[in-house]
């Protein structure tokens, strides 16, 4: 890119890209030699984290400096009149080179730079220290130089908070055209075009030219990236010291990342909608959303209604689930449960119950007494492969009643919905669990914690598909329930926190679920019950009939 050096007009450059393009070692690192060496003066790089700035050191710097004499000629002999020279403090003749975390306040705030590298700022937390952006100080450190250079680059991460994103909106929006090797024809290279067989990635991946229709080889990428040109897509773009440049992992070098890599990710992103947003970032170079567009509405289900008989494993377009959950809301006066019934990816709710008593009695006792009832229940020929109860009213006395359950414990999974975690369900945990005595007990306390914003906007999603027809993500219902059922189901929406508390502990910005009526345990069930699906891993066998019909006869509870 003609505008990175220190020389050129333009003063401001936002990269928004997939992984490994390149950006670091391409970008930073050759500026960084070209300033060393040839234009000195205050640089500084900022990184999510000082443990971050760190890698980027030992991992980029250091092997570029001492594989550079010239770099190397510059600091090695100035670090012979000053001590300054650290792991993240470089001196040279007429400048230096800073290094910090975006989530200290002191290191942002105390230098003025003429050069400033931003590295991974969507990860930067919101406000550093109580100080405001670190973006913004961190810019705000070049203010006394008029020929300035600010880079900044990033993989995107959510769109409602994602910096690079906006400033990439703002810009001029280049995109890399590459000529293809056949016809010419310049092109952006796009995500579609990529040519492979589903069933044999590692025999070979090409890309169809737009234009002509040839099969282009992955050993071509190297000179197309050579012959490429930067174009504008925003014509009314009007700044002269500002561009914005896009790349997705396409463009990744030889050596980096195959094309055979993003298709097998690709794939991967079509059969797990988890991973789909991680593809879409890191990938596709563009940031997801958290926030569902769209909220199924309760009446328009109500009106809808069910297809089947309440408690009866039911048959619809010839389809008869045989893979059995249950979930249960632990309520003072009640235990409610959720039995759901899948085939593939499908979810037909069974039947929804609810046991009356109070829940603060021993195991033995009436509600959970029935709650074993149900769980050694069998629907036809099949009975509950999982069973998930949530901890949070009352865990001592959740955790009693699964180990009274003595032949059946291992289908009991104890869960805690957390709304903010990495993946969809973790590993399992254990929990302190306080007692009558006043002590802590640990023993046979194993829990696991289920991404709730996840599953809901996965629940919600398949709500919103309006075809009678038999779908891979619909949700079925059996006849006969109220509105007061719907209403539970519908009853949160996705909100942008309060002004006061705009923040999660990681200092991001976080769309929250809110409650917009007084009661919402049957969203609360469905979790339960996706969360299940989920943790027996039936999304990896549920692409075909063939793999879904082993996984049922393996998983599958027959009693």
């Amino acid at each position: 890119m003609t505008s990175v050096p220190p020389y050129h007009k333009i003063r401001r450059i936002a990269i928004m890209k997939g992984h490994q393009v390149g950006y670091t070692e391409g970008i930073l690192m050759n500026f960084l030699g070209y300033t060393i060496s040839h234009q000195p003066g205050p640089s500084m790089i900022v990184g999510p984290s000082e443990k971050n700035i760190k890698k980027i050191v030992q991992q980029k710097l250091e092997p570029m400096i001492n594989d550079t004499p010239v770099v190397r000629g510059k600091i090695s002999h100035f670090s012979r009149t000053t001590s300054r020279n650290t792991i993240i403090h470089k001196d040279f003749p007429g400048g230096f080179l800073v290094m910090c975390g975006a989530n200290v306040a002191a290191d942002l705030a105390g230098t003025s730079v003429k050069y400033l590298l931003i590295d991974e700022v969507d990860r930067f937390p919101v406000d550093t220290q109580g100080e405001g952006s670190p973006v913004e100080l961190a810019i705000g450190r070049t203010a006394a130089y008029n020929r300035r250079k600010i880079i900044m680059g990033s993989t995107p991460t959510y769109e409602e908070s994602s910096v690079i994103a906006k400033w990439f909106e703002e810009g001029d929006q280049r995109y890399y055209f590459v000529p293809c090797p056949h016809c010419k024809h310049e092109q952006r290279l796009l995500m579609d075009n990529l040519v492979f067989d589903k069933n044999n990635i590692d025999a070979g991946v090409t890309y169809k030219c737009e234009k002509c229709g040839e099969l282009i080889k992955e050993s071509s990428k190297t000179m197309m990236l050579e012959a490429g040109i930067w174009k504008p897509t925003k014509e009314e773009h009007i700044s002269e010291t500002f561009r914005s440049y896009h790349l997705n992992a396409l463009y990744s070098p030889i050596g980096f990342l195959s094309w055979i890599d993003v298709a097998k990710a690709k794939m991967k992103a079509e059969r797990d909608e988890a991973y789909a947003k991680t593809f879409q970032n890191l990938y596709l170079g563009i940031p997801c959303t958290q926030a569902a567009d769209e909220f199924p509405s309760a009446n328009a289900l109500y009106k809808t209604g069910g297809k089947y008989e309440e408690g009866k494993i039911p048959t619809l377009g010839g389809v008869t689930p045989k893979f059995l959950l249950a979930g249960v809301d632990v309520q003072g006066d009640r235990l409610e449960v959720l039995i759901t019934a899948w085939h593939r990816k499908i979810c037909f709710v069974v039947e929804h119950i609810v046991l009356w008593g109070n829940t603060n009695v021993d195991p033995h006792e009436s509600p959970w007494l029935e709650l074993t009832d149900v769980l050694k229940s069998k629907y036809g020929d099949y009975g509950i492969t999982k069973l998930a109860i949530d901890s949070g009213f009352i865990p001592y006395r959740v955790f009693s009643w699964k180990r009274s359950v003595v032949d059946h414990h291992k289908r009991i999974q104890v869960i805690r919905g957390v709304w903010d975690m990495d993946g969809i369900i973790s590993y399992p945990k254990i929990m302190e669990v306080s007692v009558y005595s006043g002590k802590k007990s640990r023993v046979g306390n194993k829990y696991q914690d289920v991404n709730t914003h996840f599953l809901k906007n996965e629940i919600y999603k398949r709500l919103l598909i309006e075809s009678d027809e038999v779908t891979d993500t619909h949700i079925f219902f059996p006849k006969g329930k109220d509105r007061e059922f719907y209403e539970q189901l519908c009853s949160e929406r996705m909100v942008l926190p309060d002004a006061h508390d705009p923040m999660d502990r990681t200092g991001r910005i976080r769309y929250r679920w809110k409650a917009v009526r007084e009661r919402n345990e049957i969203l609360d069930l469905m979790v339960y019950n996706f969360a299940m699906w989920y943790g027996c891993n039936a999304a990896k066998y549920a692409h075909t009939d063939d793999k879904w019909s082993r996984f049922v006869e393996i998983k599958s509870f027959t009693g």
